[in-house]
């Protein structure tokens, strides 16, 4: 299957530059006959030729090799046929018999062909219709003036300073050459409403307000999924759980999967722990399993024992947001929903459904009870960033770690023996001999040291 999707892509390649090329040789072509050039040859391509037909004094072909093409007229050769008289002359239906106007004309008319072609095209194409990015937001540099001016993924921007914006380049464009402070007018949830930002010039050189396009939900393709290939490569591996190819990626154990950007983690985690997939396939909805990928033997000791750390740490805090009139604040940390621990945002996600209390500690060490309402569920998914926390780890079911008894939301603090600093110092571990990890975990009691 992979073999006939690729040779697909490698048939429409082909078809355009021919395409291109024969708009182009066209533009030749017509001018050396409106100038009274014979023409001996039109070729789409190099080399040998394949096929064609002939008419009058014109061989009409495709030749083998499909990256050019040419017109060859009679007399385009700087050497002029010998005549019995010994002088050196030009039959009048040659190239080189024409005056310099008409040979500049011959030589400009491909470039001239393809531009009228393009002026032809575009208004064709568009009256059909052509796909933009809507101007909706898909995501958001925490700590940017779009995020901090209280926009949130999935608000679609209806306007910049008053002008109306119909795709996100629209608003790029307005941003970046508008004043210093622009008014956003953004729809959420059917109503509208206006916000201030003050873009600012990031690496790019060009003021932006840091957000950026939703795009569609992932589509699987051979890249990603893919039976045929090597159970042991994500692509292979997904494809044997039951993944296709052209499946659109709906959520991810029951989490809606929104964007593209989405999307990329989503699959991501994939590859870490068991995940139920549901996927669009068709008009339908299908549930697929999907195992975490098989753990190398050797390399990352990590990645070997099933372990990363857990995303819970409170990055930033939107001022003025319900998080922040909740209490939380940066540097904190999201330890449990309900008294169940979390070990990631996935986790806190999916508990906010039916949670009624988070735990959260202070950079204290000091912990305490934060009640939820829908405010902070809303204000904990769009107006707070999450960072890793690199000592609080998340072990992926079946593998070495939580065969070995690592919980969801244990601290690392020791690795043989030695004070655990970062997460790196578990990846730089012995991947090929047993570990001791010495752990703190919470518990009813509050906190105990494990070995």
């Amino acid at each position: 299957m992979s073999v006939l999707v690729d040779v697909g892509r490698y048939a429409l390649t082909v078809f355009g530059i021919g395409f291109i090329i024969f708009v182009h040789e066209l533009g030749h072509f017509l001018a050396a006959r409106a100038m009274g050039v014979r023409v001996e040859a039109f070729s789409i391509g190099f080399g040998p030729r394949l096929f064609g037909f002939r008419r009058g004094n014109t061989d009409y072909k495709i030749s083998l090799i499909p990256l050019g093409g040419f017109v060859k007229m009679a007399g385009e050769s700087p050497e002029a046929r010998p005549e019995s008289d010994g002088l050196r002359t030009r039959a009048p239906d040659e190239f080189a018999a024409k005056s310099v106007p008409r040979r500049v004309l011959i030589i400009c008319a491909g470039v001239i062909m393809n531009l009228v072609f393009a002026l032809v095209a575009l208004p064709v194409a568009f009256t059909w219709g052509v796909p933009f990015e809507a101007p909706k937001v898909g995501a958001l540099e925490v700590g940017g003036p779009a995020w901090s001016a209280g926009v949130r993924r999935g608000d679609s921007v209806r306007a910049v300073d008053g002008v109306e914006t119909l795709s996100f380049q629209d608003v790029a464009v307005a941003v970046a050459t508008g004043d210093d402070d622009v008014t956003l007018t953004l729809e959420r949830d059917g109503r509208r409403f206006d916000v201030a930002a003050k873009p600012r010039v990031g690496e790019r050189g060009f003021p932006s307000l840091e957000m950026y396009a939703a795009h569609a939900p992932m589509t699987f393709d051979l890249a990603s999924a893919d039976p045929d290939k090597p159970a042991h490569t994500p692509a292979g591996h997904r494809g044997r759980a039951g993944v296709r190819p052209g499946d659109v990626l709906v959520a991810i154990d029951d989490v809606p999967v929104e964007d593209w950007m989405q999307s990329g983690a989503a699959v991501r985690l994939m590859n870490l722990e068991t995940r139920t997939v549901v996927l669009r396939r068709g008009g339908d909805d299908v549930r697929v399993t999907v195992p975490p990928l098989p753990r190398p033997r050797t390399g990352d000791g990590a990645k070997v024992f099933g372990l990363t750390s857990a995303d819970l740490k409170l990055a930033e805090v939107r001022p003025d947001s319900a998080a922040a009139r909740a209490g939380l604040k940066a540097g904190e940390r999201v330890l449990a929903a309900d008294g169940a621990p979390l070990d990631g945002r996935d986790a806190l996600f999916r508990a906010l459904g039916g949670a009624s209390t988070l735990v959260v500690e202070s950079a204290d060490g000091a912990e305490r009870r934060v009640a939820l309402d829908d405010p902070l569920r809303d204000s904990l998914r769009h107006e707070v960033a999450f960072a890793r926390d690199e000592l609080t780890l998340s072990p992926a079911p079946g593998g070495a770690a939580a065969a070995a008894g690592v919980r969801p939301g244990d601290r690392l603090v020791r690795i043989d023996g030695k004070p655990a600093v970062a997460f790196s110092d578990l990846r730089g571990a012995p991947s090929d001999a047993p570990v001791r990890l010495g752990l703190r975990r919470r518990g009813p009691e509050g906190w105990t040291e494990l070995e």
